[in-house]
């Protein structure tokens, strides 16, 4: 897995330089951020504010608040 091992070089340098900076990693699945932080975690790479997301709920973060605040609301799954 060679690109999974640059990732987590990248990673890993990015977290060292700005150890408690907010980091926001976009992540296909929540089971993929969990995979890549243990990872990490194995490595001896501290990971504080590394926030896996999925693009659903980066999405929510980025657009939420102006969304609620017009009065729009979530889709249920049914409604989708």
């Amino acid at each position: 897995m060679p690109a999974l091992t640059y990732v987590l070089r990248q990673l890993q340098t990015l977290c060292t330089s700005h150890p408690v900076a907010p980091k926001i990693l976009c992540v296909p699945s929540r089971q993929t951020g969990n995979t890549v932080v243990e990872a990490l975690a194995q490595r001896g790479t501290a990971w504080v504010n590394l926030r896996p997301l999925v693009v659903t709920d980066l999405a929510e973060r980025l657009a939420g608040p102006a969304l609620a605040a017009e009065g729009t609301k979530r889709l249920t799954p049914d409604q989708a």
